[in-house]
C-alpha cells in the first residue's frame, strides 16, 4: 500500500555551506532507523529536471552517510531511500541553491506491508553549518523575475542588504572593491574593479550576493561579490520570452516643491527652464528571447538567448537634431552547452556576446550635438567548466573563463576637428577628447574537493584549490584637433574663447598606458563538524599579486588592431616597459564556527574572523608607464599661439616604493540565527571591517602655509603652497601620518602627509534580517541595517588602490578626517510578493511584487576656495569630512501582474510603477561657498509607468 504524507519543516533538515563548486550545490544526509541506528546499505537515488544523465544512485556507508556531489542549481529536487526490510522514503521538492549543501536525513521505519512514504520537503531557513550570516542573499529566478528593478545584470546587487542605490557600495567598500562573478570566473573591469561585462539578464537562474563570512576559496574583492549562475536548459524544452517598454514621457514632474531659486543653475545664459532642467526624461525598450532543452536527452542539453535593451535619456537643453536623445543600444546573445560525457564526467560552457554602443554622449545644454562622443563597445564573455567525481566524497572542477573587448569613445566630429569652450562653458566644434579601453581578461580554477567522515574526530569537508588570474589591460586618451600651422597651434588641442576670440590653448597628446596583470592564488578550507552541534571552519589563502608595465603586450596586441595605429611613444631615451613593478603577496587567514544552540537546527549561533585581499588593478600602476605626455597651455597673441606653460603631470613622475604592501579588509562577524515559524527566520548579525594598507602616490613636493580667509564665516584658515611646484615625484607607496622615507635603487624619498593617522576606513554594523520563503501564496524579504563608518579617505573609486590625488597635495587632506560620503546610517529593504485572493470575482490571478527601500542620506562637506597657489587655487574642505546630508531615501517600487492560460504555457502581463509616492528625495547640493552654496543640484526621478509582457512554457 502506497501512503503520501505531507511532512513538516522539522522533517527534513537541509543546510547552506560554503564549500562547493560555486554555480553547483550537494545533496547529502544520514539515513537511520526509529531508533536512531545508523543503516549502511541503504539505496538513495537522486533525480530532477536539472539532474542531466538521470538519477544517480548511491549507497550509504557504514555511518548511514550518503552524498551526492556537484548538483546542479534548481528546485523539485526528489531523493529516494530504499532497503529491503524498511519502508521506502521519497523526500521532493528539494531545492538546491549554488554553493550549498542541502542535507536530507531519513528516518526509515521496518515495513510491515509493501509501502512507500512521500514527504514534501520543506528546507529549513537556519543554517547550522556556513559561518556566513544571513547577510548573504541568494536571490533565485522567482525574484530575478518579480520584484521590479532595472533588469540590469550588475545591479541585481543593490538588491542585497547593505548596498545603496548610488553605486553598487557594500560594507563600507569603494564602488570598485567588489567582484563580478559569472559561473564562478570574475568578470570586472581589470583597470579598477567596476563591472564590465553586461549580460542578459534573464540568462541568470541564481545569483547571489555574498560579502561576509566567506571561506577561503573567495578573495580579490574588499566589498561584495555578485555570483550569477547561468541556465543550462534541460530534458524538455522551455521558452521564456519578455518584453518591456517605458516610454520617455512616462515620466511625472516631482519639483513642484521646490522653489526656482532653491535649484542650482549651472549656466543661467543657456539655462532659461531651470525646472525642466532637472526633470527627467527616459525611454526603455527590452526585448528577449529565451529557449533551452535537450539536443540528446539525459547527454547534452542546450540553452540560449537573444536581447535587445535599448535606453534613451533626453538631457533638458540639449539641441539634437537626430531627436536620438543619449541611446544606447545594446544587443546581446547567450549560448550554452551542457554534456554529460558519462556518469562521472561532466563538461559545459558558454559563448556570450553583447554591444554597449551609444551616440551623442556628453550630451547636455552645454555641449552641441558635434561635440558629443560615440560609444562603441563590443565583448566576448567564455567560460568552460569541466567536472570528474571520483567518487560520492571526491571531485574535481576544472574552470577556464574570461573575455575580450573594448571600449571606445569616438568624437563624433573626427579627431581632427577643434573643439571650442566659450566663457559660458559651452562646448562646440567637437569633443575636446577621445579615448580608447582594450581589456582581456582570464582566469584558470582547478578546485578539488573532498568529504571524509569520521576522520581525527568528525566529519571534514574539505577543499583545495589553485587560481591564475592574467590580465592585459590598456588605456588610451588624447585631446582632439588636427592643429593649425599658419597660427602656431599645436595638434592635439582645443581652445579657449572670450567674447567670441581666442583666448587660450590647452594641448595634450595623452597618455598610452599597458599594464599586464598577474595574480597566482592557493587556499585550502575545511568545514569540521565536530559534533551534531559545533562545527569550525578553517581556511588560510594565499595570494601572489604581480603588475607589469610593458611594451607590445601579446598576445594582447593583436587583438586590438584598430588601436595600434594611436599607441604613443616615450620620450627619447625613455624605455618601452618596465617589467614587473608591483610585487606584493598576501596571506589571508579564515576562521569561523557556528554553534547549534539546541540541537534541531533552529537556533544557530555563528562567528567569523578573516582577512580579505583586493583584487590587483591596472589603476595601481598605469601612472607608471612612460608613455605618457606633457600637458601645455598656449596663449593668442591676436596672431599667433605662444606657449605658456607646462604641466607637472609629465613623463616618468610615479615610482614604486618596492615595499608596498596590498590592501586588504580585516573583517569579524557574529550574530545569531533563529527559525521563527515554518519557512521564515530572523537573524541578527554584528559586523566590523577595517580596511588596510590603502595605496596612493604621494608626493615628495615641498608646502609651506598660506592664510586664506572663508568668505562666509569670516574666519582664517591655512591652505598649502607648493613651492616647488613641477619639480615633485609621486611615490606610489601605503601613505602614511606625518613624515617618512621610502628607498628605491638606493635613492632616498623624503614623504609626508598632513594625516594624524595612517589612512583608514572603519566600518560597523548590525543587521536584522527577516525573511519568509514563499509559501501559502507570500513570500518576504525584511532587513534593518544601521552602520557606522569613519575614515580619513572618501569612499570614491580608486581610494584603496592607488586611483587618488590625495596623497599629492596637502590641500586635499584638510580636514580629511570624519563620514565619508557613503554612510548609509539607517536602511530598510523591503521585498515581497503576494498573491491577492480573487474575491470571487476575478478570473485570474492577481499578483503584487513590490520593493521598499529607506536609506539616512549621502553626506556632503562645505568647499571653499583658497587664495592664490603656485599649483593653482584649489577648492578644500571648511569643515570635517561628511559633516551636511542630503535627503534621505524614501521609495517603493510596485509591479501588478496577471497571469492567464495561452496554448501550453502562460501569457503574463505586468504594470510596474517605480517611485509610486512621487517623492522627491534631495540628492546633491553645491557644496561651493559663493552665492550657490547649498543650492539642490540633484533630484530623485518621479513617478514612473513601465508595462510588460512575458510569455512561457
Amino acid at each position: 500500500m502506497k501512503k503520501f504524507l505531507i511532512l513538516s519543516l522539522s522533517i527534513l533538515m537541509v543546510s547552506l555551506a560554503f564549500s562547493q563548486i560555486r554555480e553547483t550545490g550537494v545533496v547529502q544526509g544520514n539515513v537511520y532507523d526509529t531508533s536512531g541506528t545508523p543503516l549502511p546499505g541503504v539505496s538513495v537515488t537522486l533525480a530532477g529536471p536539472k539532474l542531466i544523465g538521470g538519477p544517480r544512485t548511491t549507497v550509504t556507508d557504514a555511518n548511514g552517510f550518503y552524498r551526492f556531489p556537484s548538483v546542479p542549481v534548481g528546485s523539485d529536487y526528489t531523493v529516494t531511500a530504499e532497503l529491503q526490510g524498511f519502508v521506502t522514503v521519497k523526500k521532493e521538492q528539494i531545492t538546491v541553491h549554488a554553493n550549498a549543501t542541502a542535507v536530507v536525513d531519513f528516518s526509515l521505519e521496518t515495513a510491515k506491508l509493501a509501502e512507500e512514504v512521500t514527504v514534501v520537503a520543506t528546507p529549513p531557513v537556519v543554517d547550522p553549518k556556513t559561518s556566513a550570516p544571513a547577510a548573504n542573499v541568494v536571490v533565485t529566478t522567482e525574484l530575478l523575475r518579480n520584484i521590479p528593478n532595472n533588469q540590469f545584470m550588475t545591479n541585481i546587487i543593490t538588491l542585497a542588504p547593505g548596498t545603496v542605490p548610488s553605486g553598487e557600495f557594500l560594507g563600507g567598500a569603494d564602488d570598485g572593491a567588489n567582484a563580478y562573478q559569472v559561473d564562478g570566473v570574475d568578470v570586472s573591469d581589470p583597470e579598477g574593479g567596476t563591472p564590465w561585462v553586461f549580460m542578459d539578464y534573464q540568462v541568470i537562474q541564481e545569483a547571489q550576493v555574498l560579502g561576509v563570512g566567506l571561506p577561503a576559496e573567495y578573495g580579490a574583492f574588499t566589498g561584495g561579490i555578485l555570483n550569477t549562475v547561468t541556465k543550462s536548459g534541460g530534458n524538455v524544452i522551455e521558452t521564456y520570452n519578455e518584453f518591456l517598454y517605458q516610454d520617455k514621457e512616462w515620466i511625472s514632474d516631482n519639483l513642484g516643491k521646490f522653489r526656482e531659486d532653491e535649484l542650482y543653475n549651472p549656466n543661467p545664459s543657456l539655462i532659461k527652464d531651470i525646472k525642466g532642467y532637472y526633470k527627467s526624461k527616459f525611454g526603455l525598450f527590452d526585448l528577449n528571447l529565451h529557449l533551452g532543452g535537450p539536443f540528446i536527452k539525459d547527454k547534452l542539453w542546450f540553452f540560449a538567448g537573444a536581447q535587445f535593451y535599448r535606453s534613451q535619456n533626453f538631457p533638458s537643453g540639449f539641441h539634437d537634431p537626430t531627436g536620438r536623445g543619449v541611446r544606447y543600444n545594446q544587443p546581446r546573445g547567450f549560448f550554452k552547452l551542457t554534456y554529460q560525457l558519462n556518469e562521472n564526467n561532466r563538461f559545459q560552457g558558454f559563448l556570450e556576446h553583447d554591444q554597449y554602443c551609444g551616440v551623442n554622449r556628453r550630451a547636455s545644454y552645454n555641449v552641441a550635438q558635434e561635440a558629443t562622443v560615440t560609444q562603441i563597445s563590443p565583448e566576448w564573455v567564455f567560460n568552460f567548466n569541466f567536472t570528474h567525481i571520483f567518487s560520492p566524497k571526491t571531485f574535481l572542477d576544472l574552470k577556464v573563463g574570461g573575455y575580450w573587448g573594448y571600449y571606445y569613445l569616438e568624437p563624433e566630429s573626427g579627431r581632427d576637428a577643434i573643439a571650442y569652450y566659450d566663457e559660458y562653458g559651452y562646448n562646440t566644434g567637437n569633443s575636446p577628447y577621445w579615448y580608447m579601453a582594450n581589456r582581456f581578461r582570464t582566469q584558470v580554477n582547478a578546485h578539488l574537493s573532498h568529504y571524509a567522515d569520521n576522520f581525527i574526530k568528525g566529519s571534514h569537508d574539505f577543499k583545495f584549490g589553485v587560481e591564475i588570474e592574467k590580465d592585459w589591460n590598456q588605456s588610451l586618451y588624447g585631446y582632439t584637433g588636427g592643429g593649425d600651422p599658419k597660427t602656431g597651434l599645436p595638434k592635439f588641442a582645443w581652445i579657449y574663447t572670450y567674447g567670441g576670440e581666442p583666448y587660450l590653448a590647452y594641448q595634450w597628446e595623452g597618455y598610452d598606458q599597458h599594464v599586464s596583470l598577474s595574480r597566482y592564488t592557493l587556499f585550502a578550507q575545511d568545514s569540521w563538524s565536530v559534533s551534531k552541534r559545533l562545527t569550525i571552519n578553517a581556511g588560510v589563502r594565499y595570494d601572489i599579486f604581480r603588475g607589469a608595465i610593458v611594451d607590445t603586450m601579446e598576445p594582447f596586441s593583436s587583438l586590438f588592431p584598430k588601436s595600434e595605429k594611436y599607441w604613443l611613444e616615450p620620450a627619447p631615451g625613455k624605455p618601452k616597459e618596465l617589467g614587473t613593478v608591483y610585487k606584493p603577496t598576501g596571506l589571508a587567514p579564515r576562521i569561523g564556527f557556528t554553534f547549534d544552540l539546541f540541537g534541531d537546527r533552529k537556533t544557530v549561533l555563528k562567528a567569523h574572523y578573516g582577512h580579505y585581499y583586493e583584487a590587483i588593478f591596472a589603476a595601481t600602476i598605469m601612472q607608471m608607464d612612460p608613455r605618457y605626455k606633457d600637458y601645455h597651455i598656449y596663449y593668442w597673441t591676436g596672431s599667433k599661439w605662444v606657449l605658456d606653460a607646462t604641466n607637472p603631470y609629465s613623463e616618468n613622475k610615479f615610482r614604486m616604493d618596492p615595499d608596498i604592501k596590498h590592501p586588504y579588509m580585516e573583517e569579524i562577524t557574529a550574530g545569531i540565527e533563529r527559525e521563527i515559524f515554518k519557512n521564515a527566520s530572523i537573524g541578527i548579525t554584528f559586523i566590523q571591517r577595517n580596511y588596510k594598507n590603502m595605496i596612493g602616490p604621494v608626493t615628495t613636493g615641498t608646502f609651506v602655509a598660506k592664510t586664506g580667509t572663508d568668505p562666509l564665516t569670516g574666519q582664517t584658515f591655512t591652505a598649502w603652497n607648493q613651492i616647488d611646484y613641477g619639480d615633485e615625484l609621486y611615490i606610489i607607496t601605503n601613505p602614511k601620518a606625518g613624515k617618512w622615507t621610502v628607498t628605491i635603487d638606493g635613492v632616498p624619498y623624503n614623504l609626508q602627509t598632513l594625516l594624524d593617522k595612517d589612512p583608514y576606513r572603519k566600518y560597523q554594523a548590525v543587521e536584522i534580517l527577516f525573511n519568509k520563503r514563499f509559501s501559502n501564496k507570500w513570500q518576504l524579504l525584511f532587513a534593518y541595517l544601521y552602520t557606522k563608518t569613519k575614515s580619513n579617505a572618501d569612499t570614491s573609486w580608486g581610494v584603496n588602490t592607488g586611483a587618488t590625488s590625495m596623497y599629492q597635495d596637502f590641500n586635499y587632506q584638510i580636514f580629511s578626517d570624519g563620514v565619508p560620503t557613503i554612510d548609509p546610517t539607517h536602511q530598510i529593504k523591503i521585498q515581497g510578493s503576494w498573491i491577492l485572493p480573487r474575491f470571487g470575482i476575478l478570473p485570474f490571478d492577481l499578483q503584487l511584487n513590490a520593493y521598499y527601500f529607506y536609506q539616512t542620506g549621502n553626506t556632503y562637506t562645505r568647499l571653499v576656495r583658497t587664495p592664490y597657489l603656485y599649483q593653482g587655487r584649489k577648492w578644500i574642505f571648511a569643515e570635517p569630512r561628511g559633516s551636511r546630508r542630503v535627503d534621505n531615501y524614501n521609495n517603493l517600487d510596485i509591479r501588478l501582474e496577471t497571469q492567464v492560460p495561452l496554448y501550453k504555457g502562460k501569457l503574463g502581463l505586468m504594470l510596474d510603477v517605480f517611485n509610486v509616492f512621487n517623492y522627491a528625495g534631495v540628492r546633491g547640493r553645491y557644496a561651493r561657498t559663493g552665492s550657490n552654496f547649498e543650492k539642490i543640484t540633484g533630484v530623485d526621478r518621479g513617478r514612473t509607468i513601465r508595462l510588460g509582457i512575458r510569455y512561457s512554457f
